[in-house]
């Protein structure tokens, strides 16, 4: 039986949040060396946001690189080179919510980092040297469980849920004994007149769930 504890997370901490954070340095460099501003040019943006992306792919394995665009803009040719450290430093305030998120985790599931015996990485951030590096830091050292493909590992966990729900046979290869016990990753309510949601089923309940509560209109009709 698989029971997830707690979950927790940040819509604005990941792989899509490395990248434009690259992009605005290379607009930036751009701007100081042709006096172009690509920043409204869609198509240009788009060129420098796929060769962000395989840059930072690319420092997960090596120590700079280099983001080279042919007539980004108005004829003008782009190229930067682009460090491991000065990465590192272009991001350090996306790094800096790991823990935060980690901990809150922790502390909803009623536990500490001691208590964890297994830490496993998902995800394609998780490719990135500074966050295995943060990860492994707050868990004290703690070997990382990296053997799952963490661009898989969502489909699979999907694909493990849809085998249950479609009830399978365990003798025949399917995965009917497992049981999947999940909760809800946010807090679920209704708003209240003065703008104040009132919660119906609180983060991290057990689903499925059921919950009542009696509402009154706040004007009539």
């Amino acid at each position: 039986m698989l029971e997830v504890k707690s979950t927790n997370g940040d819509t604005h901490l990941g792989g899509a949040d490395f990248d434009q954070e690259l992009v605005e340095f290379c607009c930036q460099q751009f701007e100081s060396d042709s006096d172009v501003d690509c920043r409204k040019d869609v198509k240009a943006m788009r060129r420098l946001k796929t060769e962000c992306e395989k840059a930072k792919v690319i420092l997960s394995s090596a120590m700079s690189v280099d983001i080279e665009c042919s007539a980004l803009k108005d004829g003008e040719d782009f190229s930067t080179t682009l460090t491991r450290p000065k990465f590192n430093s272009l991001n350090q305030k996306h790094f800096n919510k790991i823990i935060p998120v980690i901990e809150g985790c922790l502390k909803d599931g009623k536990t500490n980092a001691a208590e964890i015996n297994d830490v496993v990485l998902v995800g394609g951030s998780t490719r990135i040297v500074a966050v295995r590096d943060i990860i492994s830091n707050f868990f004290k050292g703690k070997d990382l469980d990296q053997k799952m493909n963490p661009d898989e590992a969502v489909a699979a966990g999907a694909a493990i849920l849809a085998t249950q729900t479609a009830g399978s046979d365990a003798q025949k290869g399917g995965l009917s004994e497992i049981i999947m016990i999940d909760v809800t990753p946010i807090s679920l309510g209704i708003e209240m007149a003065d703008g104040v949601v009132s919660v119906l089923i609180p983060k991290n309940t057990s689903v499925p769930t059921s919950m009542t509560k009696v509402f009154t209109n706040s004007h009539d009709n």
